[in-house]
């Protein structure tokens, strides 16, 4: 075995397809059950042998099971698409802090794009601006129609026991991993998902950090993602949701990411910090209250010595990181807190504040379902990786680590 390098492995999903265990497809490739644990998890890389001997057991190609990140296939398209006002063929002039230098093409670092084939000619659009944002309606797998309800549920939740029509295969239901959260990127990951498990699925329901750890308190969901700072402990996320999870509660980093005022492009207005905000000529578009972005400005506001009163637009909430960056974006309010990657997709100015550890917090009576270490193993792909870094703003070395207990 050698040391795992840029490497991105699809073993799991194809283990898992063919219906194996880690010491079945062990025994009949002819290595260990560590061996193959420590391939899947992305600690090792297999030699040529070991890599056909499982690819042979599996019916499938090693370039299926096994890909190199770092020479990913590339072709020549033409870019094509608007990304914002001022911009050349599809390329934007500015980055998110309107200094020279923009985003992918110019420096900023990798753009996501879309690419196709249409009618021979190959094109590349940008996921920037208005179409780097989620403007479809999230998918369904189940119909409710009106009707009698069949009696109460018992349990933590007690709500009304209805009758759904179902879209898909009833034998599919143990396959979806319910989530709840803030993080743009979360649609990713279960775009990353499917991919990888086909027979697996991310549910993520957008929310407040405190939200969703009150879903999973009442057993709605099967983990939360959190950014919230405990002013006494210093910890992030782990005295919340010991609070309402309990100290078996498992925390998983999802990442390490920028948050902070969110301006339009260039920062015309001059906003530096939040003693800014009591000036009369800005207004705020709000967060809810429970989220990470509400906490963060409040805890600078007390800094600077004010408080909400002070501020035009505090009590106009939005509901999202994205909802806050569009209501810059369309000119509702001058400024607004959220993650540095929601001001980049929508070409706006960005002052950070703070660097704060995204988790996910996974109760440990759902960390061993099956769709939950799907969920999980999906967060050390470095496709997945690679592409949520090319968001900006995000630093996943930590993700997919585990928070030690206190």
């Amino acid at each position: 075995m050698s040391n795992g390098g840029a490497l991105d492995v699809l073993l799991r999903a194809a283990r898992v397809g063919a219906g194996l265990s880690q010491g079945e497809l062990a025994r009949r490739a002819g290595v260990t059950r560590q061996a193959v644990s420590a391939i899947e998890a992305g600690r090792a890389a297999p030699t040529m042998s070991v890599a056909l001997r499982l690819a042979r057991v599996l019916g499938q190609r090693v370039d299926e099971l096994f890909r190199l990140v770092d020479e990913l296939p590339s072709v020549v398209a033409e870019l094509v698409g608007d990304t914002g006002p001022g911009d050349r063929d599809g390329v934007s002039a500015t980055d998110d802090s309107g200094e020279a230098g923009g985003p992918g093409v110019t420096g900023q670092g990798p753009t996501r794009v879309v690419v196709a084939d249409i009618g021979g000619r190959l094109v590349a659009r940008p996921l920037a601006g208005a179409a780097g944002a989620i403007l479809t309606l999230p998918r369904a797998n189940g119909l409710l129609r009106d009707g009698p309800t069949s009696g109460s549920a018992s349990g933590p939740t007690s709500g009304r026991l209805v009758r759904v029509e179902l879209l898909e295969d009833p034998e599919r239901l143990p396959g979806t991993v319910v989530a709840v959260g803030c993080d743009p990127a979360m649609g990713l990951l279960a775009d990353h998902l499917r991919r990888r498990h086909p027979r697996m699925e991310l549910a993520w329901q957008g929310g407040s950090s405190l939200a969703a750890l009150q879903a999973v308190a009442r057993g709605v969901a099967h983990l939360a993602g959190a950014h919230l700072l405990d002013p006494a402990s210093g910890e992030y996320n782990a005295p919340f949701a010991r609070q309402l999870l309990g100290r078996d509660v498992r925390l998983v980093t999802f990442a390490m990411w920028e948050q902070g005022f969110m301006t339009a492009a260039g920062n015309p207005k001059g906003i530096g910090n939040a003693g800014d905000l009591a000036r009369p000529d800005l207004r705020l578009a709000n967060r809810e209250a429970g989220s990470g972005a509400r906490a963060l400005l409040d805890a600078e506001l007390a800094r600077a010595g004010l408080d909400g009163t002070a501020v035009a637009g505090y009590d106009a909430v939005v509901r999202s990181h994205l909802a806050a960056a569009e209501a810059v974006g369309a000119g509702l309010a001058d400024v607004a807190v959220g993650v540095r990657a929601a001001a980049r997709v929508l070409g706006l100015g960005f002052v950070p504040l703070a660097r704060e550890r995204y988790d996910l917090a996974i109760p440990a009576r759902f960390f061993e379902v099956p769709a939950v270490q799907a969920l999980l193993e999906t967060l050390t792909s470095p496709l997945f990786r690679l592409e949520v870094e090319a968001l900006g703003g995000y630093d996943v070395s930590p993700m997919g680590a585990l928070v030690p207990a206190a």
